[in-house]
């Protein structure tokens, strides 16, 4: 995508030090490949297990909930505020669901058709992902615009120390013309609480406002732009 540096190529060698398919699937037996189905194969064992279940965040949450170098554990929140209780889940926001063959092979074999769940993850280098993570709302409060925005994660943003997220507002009046702009950074010296809003008061009111979000991280060449709307002041 545009912004974006040029993706590291795979390595063959040392996968241990990094996430793998065996990080998640293999069995503490070291043999056995573990699944939502156990699907028979030749390459090797096989055995469902219910940590792939659609409601189970175990699996996610044992690694997740650990604040290693720069990446925050914010698996944490996930747990603290309950959110599997409300039918949330990690896979249910970041694995898409899939319907096709549950494996592939090159001898042409016929496997069921089920529904499945992608791999290539949905995360906030996505644009459109990382802006289904806030909602907005836009209200008159003493003679000024108040900017609302809420976490609608399950879990604390950022998720990285290295990422900021720059919240661009134009307040408009009803001749269209800006009357006021402010900025609210969410970076290393501030997050947004999980389950909770910030209010970002401005210096004038109007009808409605603009509110462009930018996102820089690590391996982006320029910030990249996830949201920009115009919604009412109600």
């Amino acid at each position: 995508p545009a912004g974006l540096a040029t993706p590291p190529a795979t390595r063959d060698e040392h996968r241990h030090l990094g996430v793998e398919c065996a990080s998640c699937h293999l069995d503490v037996d070291g043999e056995t490949i573990l699944g939502p189905y156990g699907v028979e194969t030749d390459a090797h064992g096989t055995a469902r297990s219910d940590l792939f279940t659609e409601d189970n965040n175990a699996l996610c949450i044992s690694c997740h909930a650990t604040t290693i170098g720069p990446v925050i554990g914010i698996a944490q929140d996930f747990v603290d505020t309950k959110q599997s209780e409300l039918g949330l889940s990690c896979i249910g926001c970041h694995m898409p669901g899939l319907r096709g063959p549950i494996a592939n092979d090159d001898e042409g074999t016929e496997y069921p058709i089920r529904s499945r769940r992608s791999h290539r993850l949905n995360t906030p280098r996505d644009p459109l992902f990382l802006a289904s993570a806030f909602g907005l709302r836009a209200e008159h409060r003493d003679g000024h615009a108040v900017l609302v925005i809420e976490n609608r994660t399950g879990h604390r943003v950022r998720g990285t120390t290295r990422r900021d997220l720059t919240f661009r507002i134009q307040v408009i009046d009803a001749h269209d013309d800006v009357v006021a702009e402010h900025e609210h950074l969410i970076d290393h010296r501030r997050y947004l609480p999980v389950d909770e809003d910030v209010e970002v008061e401005l210096a004038e009111s109007g009808t409605t406002l603009r509110v462009r979000g930018l996102h820089e991280t690590e391996g982006m060449r320029r910030a990249q732009e996830f949201l920009d709307v115009v919604i009412e002041v109600e």
